[in-house]
């Protein structure tokens, strides 16, 4: 979803803005995910030296789930009370957080005696797991019980994620 794609209030006010609330936080939970996901490729990509074919694969497969964001973004905008768009939402977001560890794996795999790739210590290691634990706790209680839980996962992920990225402990 891009910015240009929110509607426009009928009436600018505070009013007039609370009724996008649904589309604002949407937006604003995918571009937090999206911008730590591009911090976090550029530190794991800038020390690489060594490219494989297997790293440009896993690259576009991280790129193909990523192209689903302004769709999801979308549906869940319009639907947030919604367990189908909500779990649609959350597997975009949980897919691309596979593959993006996927690429991690391969430029370390690739390039075994550069340290600068490896993590320095365990919680950055443990810092994906967890992350995917709360996609997927989230995934479930929307699926079955309150679908706005998987944006409240997200949420709380990325709050976990970046507050990891800022204490520089985040992979």
């Amino acid at each position: 979803m891009l910015i240009l794609e929110l509607p426009q209030p009928e009436v600018v006010s505070p009013t007039g803005l609370w009724a996008l609330h649904d589309e604002l936080l949407a937006y604003t939970v995918s571009f937090a995910w999206l911008g730590l996901l591009w911090a976090r490729l550029h530190k794991e990509w800038n020390p690489a030296v060594v490219i494989t074919r297997r790293t440009v694969g896993l690259s576009l497969l991280l790129l193909f789930f990523a192209s689903f964001f302004p769709y999801t973004t979308t549906l869940v905008a319009q639907n947030p009370g919604n367990s189908t768009a909500q779990v649609a939402y959350g597997l975009v977001f949980l897919l691309t957080s596979i593959s993006r560890v996927a690429v991690r794996r391969s430029l370390q795999d690739a390039d075994p005696e550069n340290e600068a790739l490896t993590p320095p210590n365990r919680d950055s290691r443990t810092l994906a797991p967890a992350e995917w634990g709360v996609q997927a706790l989230g995934l479930l209680l929307a699926a079955a019980w309150v679908p706005r839980a998987m944006t409240v996962a997200l949420l709380g992920g990325i709050g976990v994620s970046l507050f990891a990225y800022l204490q520089g402990r985040g992979e």
